[in-house]
């Protein structure tokens, strides 16, 4: 038997003994703890009888990406949030005695996704035509970027996010200055920051591997919906695992994501521009051939909205200055300012 099936094997074995430690109602109040569950699929589960509404419970969460042999950990806090301690241990078992087959899946996601990214990524290539990309003015990007870090790279994580907001704008990204110790509790700040982000750029060292702050940030986003960006700052084992060679809940969260690699000093540049785009991209950016659009940050010599050198705010590193504004010309507030 291959490795996979024993590991899918166990894990309906699994489920069937989770199902028996639950009962209907504490199945329809475990959904409402899932943001991607509606009220509809929680009351399908009233009128299915007993067997039936466990096997519903489980494809609920499988098919909404809560739950799979490889991802036990959402629920099994979903079950211990609600004092289901017994159920919790019936998955916490089963990710124990499996620990080596569910690396070995994870790892075999994650080259599959690399080669399947590759193939995009050439075929993306193939074209000669250049195309320059340029906001869709109608967006907010105020806070709509969390950066999860460990404090001890506070200086480091500034800096980089100083550089991302001269590409997609002021205040587009929003970090902890103070330095939030304390288990799984979030402070409240950090909460409402994720709930109003749309990207979770995690900036991956060791520090933040094995950090509780980090991992219930992540843990925050997933239950949220949140889409990741892991940024590689040193290099560490991917998949991620904790220092004992444990899986590390967080490699869930970016199990089939690629990273961006910013600790390889040749990659470095070309990394940090496919970061921007896959920002862009998830901020609601468009695509077109525009004269004068700023949004790469650029050398503006006199495709600057105010018409001249000078006139935006951030100077680049040879003294020339750089527009931060991310909009075409014709909408930059330096412009309007101009005439």
């Amino acid at each position: 038997m291959k490795m996979s099936e024993r590991l899918e094997e166990d894990y309906r074995d699994t489920l069937s003994k989770l199902g028996d430690e639950l009962t209907r109602q504490s199945m329809q109040t475990l959904l409402f703890l899932f943001p991607k569950v509606t009220r509809a699929q929680s009351s399908e589960l009233e009128s299915l009888r007993y067997n039936a509404a466990s096997l519903e419970f489980f494809r609920i969460l499988e098919d909404n990406e809560y739950l799979s042999l490889t991802n036990v950990d959402v629920l099994i806090n979903a079950l211990k949030k609600r004092s289901l301690f017994k159920a919790a241990t019936v998955l916490e078992n089963y990710k124990r005695r499996n620990v080596n087959l569910i690396n070995a899946e994870l790892q075999r996601q994650y080259e599959e996704n690399q080669i399947n990214s590759s193939e995009i990524l050439n075929s993306s290539s193939a074209s000669n035509s250049p195309v320059k990309t340029a906001w869709n003015t109608n967006i907010d990007t105020k806070k709509k970027i969390f950066i999860s870090f460990s404090f001890k790279i506070l200086d480091k994580v500034t800096a980089l996010k100083d550089r991302i907001e001269r590409y997609i704008g002021r205040d587009s990204c929003w970090i902890c200055t103070t330095g939030v110790k304390g288990g799984d509790n979030l402070d409240e700040e950090i909460t409402q920051a994720i709930t109003g982000a749309k990207i979770i750029l995690c900036m991956i060292n060791k520090d933040f591997v094995n950090s509780k702050q980090c991992e219930a940030e992540v843990h925050l986003s997933r239950m949220k919906n949140k889409h990741f960006i892991p940024v590689l700052l040193e290099k560490v084992e991917w998949p991620l695992k904790k220092p004992n060679g444990d899986p590390s809940p967080m490699q869930l969260a970016f199990a089939r994501l690629l990273y961006v690699n910013l600790h390889d000093q040749t990659k470095k540049e070309e990394e940090f521009k496919k970061m921007i785009s896959s920002i862009k991209e998830q901020l609601g950016c468009r695509e077109q051939d525009a004269v004068g659009a700023c949004g790469e940050g650029e050398n503006i010599s006199g495709n600057c909205a105010a018409g001249e050198v000078g006139q935006c705010d951030n100077p680049g590193s040879s003294g020339t200055k750089r527009c931060h504004y991310g909009a075409l010309c014709e909408s930059c507030p330096k412009k309007k300012k101009a005439d």
